[in-house]
């Protein structure tokens, strides 16, 4: 059940995303058949070509249930969303249709359809911002979730949704994801706008970096890494929450002084840095830190790259880019 020609079939909702991106890696590596969901009309250039790639909106769950039924999905990884919790401020309703009313309407039609295999098996991205400004630190799976923003909220109320939809018997399990990098975190993400920019500054291509809160910390790990977390925990015999999180922190300053010590800057970040107060958030969280101790000794998940290794090879990405960009203008 659950099988296509012997293949197991999985079914990534947000596939273009960076997290789509490694997960699809290693699914692909193991045998699977992977289901790509995305809204645009063509899958992103970066993925494998052997990606069964279906453009669909994840409001339209008609139709993600009708793509499980066609390929006989068997895992089910919810990866889609809006996620950035300044647009979620700026549009809440689509905050909540997208993070919690589609993915609930999905996981109860995955129960209940008969066309479904009742053993089908589902994974949810659920986020450190669910704990809001927690005075518990660090965050486990068992500190009592406190949002303050509607990124957080829906977060949070997809998260208890599937707890409930587990203690009832299916396989729902989820991940609590503090922030996570790679090169392809959009630029709307305080990661790769700072190595995009700080790039573009190297290159005379630009001459300020624009910033809001220059003392958040943030427990920040590598996307690729996060990625076999999930994997690890779709694995088990039975459903369970763990949180994935490096359990150190690092601030934004350390995050721009890195990306300037990286292309010979060093010590010069204060003559490109404008602090702009529009740039911060309502209900700022200054500091985030994850315990994944349980991931850890249950599952045997350790974090391979160090928040500098991160922010480095991201800066020679993003450098790497603007120069081949600029050579094929010549």
């Amino acid at each position: 059940m659950g099988q296509n020609d012997a293949v197991t079939v999985a079914l990534i909702t947000g596939i273009n995303g960076q997290d789509g991106y490694f997960l699809s890696r290693i699914l692909i590596s193991e045998g699977y058949k992977v289901i790509g969901i995305g809204t645009r009309n063509n899958p992103s250039h970066y993925l494998d070509p052997r990606i069964q790639y279906e453009c669909c909106d994840i409001r339209d769950v008609d139709k993600i249930v009708n793509i499980c039924i066609k390929y006989g999905v068997f895992e089910v990884y919810n990866l889609a969303g809006v996620s950035s919790v300044a647009e979620s401020f700026r549009n809440p309703e689509l905050t909540k249709a997208v993070n919690f009313d589609s993915p609930s309407r999905m996981l109860t039609s995955f129960y209940t359809n008969p066309k479904l295999a009742e053993n089908i098996r589902f994974f949810q991205a659920s986020s450190s911002e669910m704990y809001g400004v927690s005075n518990l630190e660090p965050q486990d799976e068992d500190t009592p979730l406190a949002p303050v923003s509607p990124y957080g909220r829906w977060k949070a109320e997809m998260h208890q949704f599937c707890h409930d939809y587990a203690q009832r018997g299916f396989f729902v399990s989820s991940a609590i994801m503090y922030n996570h990098e790679s090169f392809l975190r959009p630029t709307t993400f305080i990661t790769r706008k700072v190595s995009r920019t700080v790039s573009e500054i190297a290159l005379n291509l630009a001459e300020k970096l624009i910033l809001g809160n220059l003392h958040a910390e943030r427990d920040w790990g590598f996307a690729g890494d996060f990625a076999q977390a999930i994997r690890l925990i779709m694995k088990q015999d039975l459903p369970e929450s763990f949180v994935v999180a490096t359990g150190k922190t690092n601030s934004v300053l350390e995050l721009v002084k890195i990306a300037f010590r990286e292309v010979g800057f060093e010590g010069r970040e204060e003559e490109f840095i404008e602090v702009n107060d529009d740039l911060l958030r309502p209900n700022e969280i200054n500091r985030l830190v994850g315990n994944s101790m349980r991931l850890r000794k249950n599952l045997g998940w350790n974090p391979t790259l160090n928040f500098e290794s991160i922010v480095r090879s991201m800066v020679q990405f993003d450098l790497s880019e603007l120069k081949n960009s600029a050579s094929n203008q010549d």
